[in-house]
């Protein structure tokens, strides 16, 4: 049996989709990355309260995917009674939690160096 295109395809396809944009996300992963070995460095106070800025990721991340929920319909032309079927629903669905734990990633290293740097600041300032 043979697939009616081959994965060189699929992967042209895809970068023809993502290419408007890949600038603007080869930029944001690294500086994501680069923020993130910052941390892993110790700079900013390193990891401390990674669960706070975990949460705060999290939180951010709902947000935005509550929003790509409700702005996906009107963002193609098409309205909430064009939806059909369980599969309209759940790939909506699925579109606002992919855009939500995108948005919870790519937030999480600059909240953590903020976070954790906020924490040695007020641990400097109780110790003195």
């Amino acid at each position: 049996m043979e697939l009616p295109v081959s994965p060189l395809e699929v992967l042209a396809l895809g970068l023809e989709y993502v290419r408007p944009v890949l600038g603007a996300l080869i930029t944001v992963i690294s500086i994501d990355v680069a923020l993130l070995l910052l941390a892993l460095l110790g700079f900013g106070g390193g990891f401390r309260n990674a669960g706070k800025a975990i949460k705060s990721s999290l939180m951010l991340g709902g947000v935005v995917g509550v929003i790509a929920l409700v702005l996906a319909v009107p963002a193609t032309g098409a309205g909430f009674n064009d939806l059909l079927g369980w599969i309209d629903y759940a790939t909506l669905l699925g579109a606002g939690i992919g855009f939500g734990l995108a948005a919870a990633v790519i937030s999480y290293p600059p909240i953590q160096l903020l976070v954790a740097s906020n924490s040695r600041h007020q641990a400097r300032h109780f110790t003195r």
